[in-house]
């Protein structure tokens, strides 16, 4: 986002914070307190681009709101901190129309606040590997939301195939980390990748013909863009805010019933035996740095 703005002409600059997320003292009372008390100590507009906005906030992002869909303690402390930023911050900046909805359902008081900007990509030269590493790439947090037992069962089903999945550790899932390593350990064609590298990433992302997303509720899921822009085809369940973004006539995009097992066994299926295809012009237009830097750049002169 900081690139996107300056390559907008705004004379942005970036200003670090210290957090304490993941913390085994202060995780979760340590960013409260600050975002209570603090301020940021500078004369010019503020952006704030993660949640716990503090004192004198101009513009803050919220990047997804499925912890008012969840129960446990960390997301109900989610859920005041989002509360506190909307209430906070002059103007609220989205990444979907399907959220801002969302968030005026949640906000119906901040309606006005609400802007929708997508997240920022650049777009690189279409330059796929010849030899794809794995049939198949899944990248989401261990969550019921992204319901990682699901891309397990659609490997099962193609035993012939080898898959690929990148599982983050969600906090307070251990149980549901350990439900999902013992079926992966038992479904032997899926790989287990270890944390990537930006470069890493890109490597995999140009020789990975196909990224499968299973979650059920969404934010934007980053990983499916990052692959998108660079040729990888996408299998995607036909949920918000997946077709606001991609269409359902977007090249390389197929879309299945979500949380339907047979339906995504058949989507991922024609996906496998399609064609490689560049990604949509319109897709790319919704995302690329250029159309969002100057969309930042119209936010932050409205409010200047």
């Amino acid at each position: 986002m900081l690139d996107a703005a300056r390559g907008a002409g705004v004379d942005a600059y970036p200003l670090p914070l210290v957090s304490h997320y993941g913390s085994r003292v202060g995780g979760l009372i340590g960013p409260g307190l600050q975002q209570i008390f603090r301020g940021y100590g500078v004369p010019d507009l503020v952006h704030q681009t993660s949640i716990a906005a503090r004192r004198g906030v101009d513009v803050a992002t919220v990047h997804d709101i499925y912890p008012f869909q969840d129960h446990r303690l960390a997301d109900r402390f989610f859920v005041w901190q989002t509360r506190l930023t909307v209430r906070r911050a002059r103007r609220v900046v989205v990444t979907t129309d399907w959220m801002r909805r969302e968030c005026t359902r949640l906000f119906p008081h901040y309606e006005e606040k609400f802007r929708t900007i997508a997240l920022p990509h650049e777009i690189p030269p279409w330059n796929r590997s010849a030899e794809p590493s794995y049939a198949a790439l899944w990248i989401g947090r261990i969550a019921p939301n992204k319901d990682p037992e699901l891309y397990l069962s659609l490997a099962a089903a193609f035993p012939a195939l080898r898959f690929a999945m990148r599982g983050s550790p969600s906090p307070g899932r251990d149980a549901l980390a350990r439900a999902v390593e013992a079926t992966r350990a038992r479904t032997t064609n899926v790989v287990a990748l270890p944390q990537l590298s930006e470069a890493q990433k890109d490597e995999l992302y140009r020789s990975v013909p196909i990224l499968v997303s299973t979650s059920t509720y969404e934010g934007f899921h980053t990983p499916a863009m990052e692959a998108y822009v660079r040729g990888v085809k996408l299998v995607l369940p036909s949920i918000e805010p997946y077709v606001e973004l991609y269409g359902k006539q977007a090249a390389n995009v197929f879309w299945y019933t979500s949380k339907e097992l047979r339906s995504l066994i058949s989507a991922f299926g024609e996906a496998h035996s399609a064609p490689g295809a560049p990604p949509s012009p319109e897709v790319l237009a919704k995302v690329s740095s250029s159309a969002v830097g100057e969309k930042l750049r119209a936010l932050y002169e409205e409010i200047a």
